[in-house]
This record gives structure tokens, sequence and C-alpha cells, in this order.
């Protein structure tokens, strides 16, 4: 008995520099779609004319992606969960290359700074099909 099934995936990343010092350990799988969420800027005194900074000022600091939906399974590490030397590690590793207009890697921290690229629009959906079989007799 052999059946499969399909399930969606998205997969997003942390900030450029993060990308270049831990690879695609930094890349995250979520299994329920994930949103880019904004922080608000907590600004000290005297760094804003406006004292506290407010929605209306448009003041906001990325604070990256978050599930807010009722799952209880947590991002996965793409590194980690399927490794570095496959087809699907390839294949996302050339969708992050096309993110970054497939500039030089060192360069990615730079592109990000410059607002070129930003954390926010990369969000590569997948669709897993998963294998299920029958457990071979142990003899």
């Amino acid at each position: 008995m052999n059946e499969s099934t399909s399930l969606k995936c998205w997969v997003v990343r942390n900030s450029a520099s993060s990308i270049q010092f831990g690879g695609m350990e930094r890349l995250f799988a979520h299994f329920s779609k994930p949103r880019f969420n904004y922080r608000r800027i907590l600004l000290g005194t005297g760094d804003s004319p406006f004292n506290e900074p407010t929605e209306k000022c448009g003041l906001y600091k990325e604070a990256g992606w978050e599930n807010r939906s009722k799952t209880w399974v947590q991002p996965l590490s793409v590194g980690n969960w399927i490794g570095y030397d496959n087809q699907m590690s390839t294949f996302i590793w050339k969708k992050l290359c096309e993110h970054f207009n497939n500039e030089p890697f060192e360069k990615w921290d730079e592109m990000e700074r410059e607002g070129v690229v930003k954390q926010e629009d990369f969000c590569l959906e997948l669709d897993l099909t998963i294998g299920f079989s029958e457990p071979e007799e142990i003899t």
C-alpha cells in the first residue's frame, strides 16, 4: 500500500546579514501562511520631534515573520530540516538568489540596507508531497 498526501509550506528569510552568517539555517519553513509583522520604533527622549512615535507618524521597525493562525507547529530551520545538498535546497537557494537579483552573496547585506530588497518580499510557497508506505517486515 503506497499512499501520498500534499501540504503547503512557506519559506521565509531572516536578514541578509543573518543569512551570510548562518546560510539556510536562517531560512524558516512555516506550515501555515505567515505574515510579516511590524513593530513600532521606541525612541528615546530627544530622538524625535514628535515626542512619542505613533502610527500616524509612520514610525515602524521591522519585527519579522510570524504565524498568527492556530497551529502548534513551530517554524523549522530549512537548513536543519532538509539539509544543504539536495534538489529542494538547491531550488530554494536559487529562488533566494533571484530575490537578491542574482547579485554576489557578499552584496546581499548592502542591498538590504539600501532598500533594494526587503525581508518581507521573500515568502516562497512550496507544495510538498509526502508518501506513505507499509513498513517492511523484519525477519
